[in-house]
């Protein structure tokens, strides 16, 4: 009988993997964080205007991976 000895260096592969990781989440903190921004405008647009201060309070926030868009005064 024959033997077959395979040697694989997943190193590089788990550097791949690890770049592809880092890259995939920055490109998806970026999305969120223009994607709050929108929102929060869209709800300055929309939101009654008798002094302002509830278009200004209007916020969007980072909340671990996800975005909150919110005022900061009662309504």
């Amino acid at each position: 009988m024959s033997t077959v000895t395979v040697r694989v260096d997943a190193g590089n592969a788990i550097r791949f993997l690890q770049r592809l990781r880092s890259s995939t989440g920055k490109a998806l903190n970026e999305w969120l964080v223009r994607g709050g921004s929108l929102v929060a405008e869209e709800m300055r647009l929309r939101a009654p205007a008798r002094t302002g201060r509830l278009k200004q309070s209007i916020r969007a926030e980072r909340k671990g991976g996800s975005i909150a868009v919110y005022p900061h005064v009662p309504y």
